[in-house]
């Protein structure tokens, strides 16, 4: 059973990447983009990446309230599993992006790499019978800080895409949890 759920995984997580691809290399046949994707462009492939890493996060602080050892590690773990899954799509579109938003995406890349390690951090305290508000403390502020960050980034990516002349609020969505 373990088996096909990773292979049904792999198939999951390769269409995700295929439709990634495509999209930032407008394979769609509507314009091209010379291999380089607008700021824009280059948000509409990271928008629901975002949004799931919203779902994820929440998820952590959530059970990082709580007296659940049990809880914190396996959210901890099913985050970080989640950055592991979506590594290669993330950087697909970092590599991808063009302009002045290619270091802003490369940056909300290494954003997920910090917070992975944490998240690891997290899952090993919570592993250990660390629970409560102390437990994990520091690593759970890390992530927040990590937050802003990434919240910062991206509406300097909102700033980009004005400057391109687009209207950020088509191409970034709620979901997503940033206001600029």
């Amino acid at each position: 059973a373990a088996v096909v759920a990773r292979a049904l995984l792999g198939v999951a997580v390769g269409g995700v990447g295929g439709w990634i691809g495509a999209s930032l290399n407008d394979e769609d046949g509507g314009g091209d983009t010379g291999g380089d994707a607008a700021a824009a462009e280059s948000m509409d492939a990271y928008a629901p990446l975002a949004e799931g890493w919203a779902d994820k996060y929440d998820h952590v602080t959530d059970e990082a309230g709580g007296d659940d050892p049990n809880g914190l590690a396996a959210s901890a773990e099913d985050a970080r599993l989640w950055i592991e899954v979506n590594r290669e799509d993330l950087g697909v579109i970092a590599a991808q992006a063009g302009g002045d938003s290619a270091s802003l995406y490369q940056e909300l890349v290494a954003i997920f790499d910090e917070r992975a390690g944490l998240l690891a951090d997290v899952e090993a305290i919570a592993t250990a019978g660390g629970a409560g508000t102390g437990a994990a403390a520091a690593e759970v502020a890390a992530l927040a800080e990590l937050e802003q960050r990434a919240d910062a980034v991206t509406c300097s990516i909102a700033d980009v895409m004005r400057a391109e002349g687009d209207d950020p609020a088509d191409h970034m969505t709620p979901e997503m949890g940033v206001v600029c």
